[in-house]
């Protein structure tokens, strides 16, 4: 017999063995040094923070899966990032190697520089969400960004004067030709009673970027969708959210729950992590620059979700540089991650509905949780979806009122011959959805206090607008060519009957209004974009939690052979 613990060859045993007639096969077992492999064992970084970024790193929640990306070999390398903000600073430790001058503007000063050259220039929020997508890793300062090789420029138009139609017009329209993403961390104000559409230059920039940006694949605009929670603000309102140009996104806090400074509405893609605004008594950790050379750990709000988001999506272009606009929001949808991976659901939410193209999604947070490796992998063999078809069903002149105590219900139809439908709604060219959009004229005696609902063929009700209390001014009673973004009908079929409803939210306060005309806008595809797309296995894992065995060798299965021990992916 061999030693059991020998370390050392037997090999005039091992020859006797192989002699006997009998024997096939023999070899000795020597023992050898193993260890227990976590999931982020691999990837070490020497800045200092980094252990602080549980969203990237952590064993005891799910996390973006960032880590299984940069394995596969993405890092946002070639992938240009322009942060629309305060200004960046180029010689910030933390972003000086990944700056870019070519995707830099200062349209305050008029100037390439920023935010460097001037000491009076406040950047620390353009280099928080910089840091965020694209923080230099392995230099021994702060913590790693997302997309750490991505290039990144500093687009400014934010000061303390306001911002003008014109200068976010120019942000965001800044070299269209080279810049991937713009990273827009700003809005319209969020005191719970504006309506703030988007202006007429911005809306033009927006579907120049779509149609002429990337060289025609499109500009990827991310934005934030606001920090009017504390208000009871609803971004149903924010002309920025309610384009369909735009990739609106929003933040959780670490163990899932909703932040009070969140907004809801149907036009939300996807959120990611972030933390609370009251930093005292929320300890949660965001890592990124500052305007003063120096790092942070408090950064939050949107502000940090909307570049969370940006990061991730470098990862994805870099995987795949022929993705177009819509196929960005389409694999976006496709693999963020809704329930089944915290206590029965990630993202604390009871807002959840399952649409009629069998896609969860939320007012408060989307279809779920951005997922790096699930993006990715969708990413890498992605074909092109089929071109955007657009049908607009008009109903002018409806003049109908809205009751105080049962709601104003209106219905259309794809093939309804009483209203004024665009050549391609008939014969029901679109046959799966993507943007839905609700086009109103109405006016309403406290307009914070009108829910609206949209109930498309497939019964899947959108949630437009809900009750705003200070949403209440007698002289703001009036939302005109008002249009509402809804995601959550994606991928259904638009044929049938379309149900816009209108009620009152407070019956008790008597408020009565009028519906003079409505719209339904939609856009989708001839063909179902999975038929071109087949779906990686991974996310097929969605919601579900990957076994192993690493925290307890001893014991690794039950009698039915199931393992014993999870961690999260």
């Amino acid at each position: 017999m061999v030693p059991t613990r020998s370390s050392y060859p037997s090999s005039h045993i091992l020859k006797e063995l192989l002699d006997e007639p009998e024997v096939l096969w023999a070899e000795q077992q020597v023992l050898q040094k193993y260890e227990m492999y976590s999931h982020h064992d691999e990837v070490i970084f020497n800045d200092p923070m980094w252990k602080d970024q549980w969203y990237m790193m952590r064993d005891d929640g799910p996390m973006y899966n960032v880590l299984e990306v940069w394995k596969m070999g993405y890092t946002g390398k070639g992938v240009v990032v322009g942060v629309v903000d305060s200004g960046l600073d180029k010689n910030h430790t933390e972003l000086k190697k990944n700056f870019d001058q070519e995707a830099s503007f200062d349209f305050e000063e008029n100037e390439e520089d920023p935010g460097s050259n001037n000491i009076d220039k406040s950047v620390s929020h353009g280099n928080g969400c910089a840091g965020i997508i694209a923080a230099v890793a392995n230099n021994s300062f702060c913590g790693v960004g997302i997309a750490y090789n991505a290039n990144i420029g500093g687009i400014r138009i934010l000061s303390g004067e306001g911002l003008t139609d014109a200068k976010q017009a120019k942000g965001i329209s800044f070299r269209q030709d080279y810049v991937d993403i713009y990273s827009c961390s700003w809005g319209p104000t969020d005191y719970g009673y504006e309506v703030e559409e988007a202006g007429v230059m911005t809306e033009a920039a927006l579907r120049q970027g779509a149609f002429e940006g990337r060289k025609g694949l499109g500009s990827i605009f991310v934005f934030a969708a606001g920090n009017g929670g504390y208000s009871d603000d609803s971004c149903a309102f924010n002309g920025l959210v309610n384009s369909i140009y735009t990739i609106a996104i929003t933040g959780v806090k670490k163990d899932g729950s909703l932040p009070r400074w969140g907004e809801h509405c149907p036009g939300i893609l996807a959120v990611t992590y972030s933390k609370g605004m009251l930093y005292i008594l929320d300890q949660t950790k965001v890592i990124t620059a500052t305007g003063d050379g120096k790092c942070t750990d408090d950064f939050g709000a949107s502000s940090a979700a909307a570049p969370m988001a940006s990061g991730i999506i470098a990862l994805a272009l870099e995987a795949n540089k022929n993705l177009t606009w819509r196929d960005v929001q389409h694999i976006i949808i496709r693999s963020s991650r809704a329930n089944g991976l915290a206590n029965g659901t990630v993202i604390q939410t009871e807002d959840w509905i399952t649409n009629g193209a069998n896609l969860t999604a939320s007012n408060n947070v989307g279809f779920g949780l951005m997922d790096a490796h699930r993006l990715v992998s969708l990413a890498v063999n992605w074909t092109t979806v089929a071109p955007q078809l657009k049908c607009t069903i008009s109903h002018p002149r409806i003049n109908r009122v809205i009751p105080s105590a049962d709601a104003l219900k209106v219905t259309v139809s794809l093939n309804d011959v009483t209203v004024t439908v665009t050549r391609l709604c008939l014969g029901s060219k679109i046959n799966y959805l993507e943007h839905v959009q609700v086009r109103v004229n109405l006016n309403y005696t406290v307009r914070g206090e009108l829910e609206m609902n949209l109930t498309s063929p497939q019964g899947t009700t959108s949630r437009l607008t809900q009750y705003r209390p200070k949403d209440n001014s007698p002289d703001a009673t009036n939302l005109t060519n008002w249009v509402i973004l809804t995601l959550h009908h994606w991928g259904e079929n638009p044929s049938g009957i379309w149900e816009l409803s209108l009620k009152n939210a407070k019956p008790e306060h008597k408020n009565t209004g009028m519906l003079f005309d409505w719209a339904l806008i939609i856009f989708g595809t001839a063909t179902d974009p999975l038929k071109v797309n087949a779906i990686p296995e991974v996310l097929y894992l969605v919601g579900m939690l990957l076994p192993t065995t690493i925290h307890n060798t001893d014991k690794p299965t039950d009698n039915s052979g199931r393992l014993l021990h999870t961690f999260w992916i």
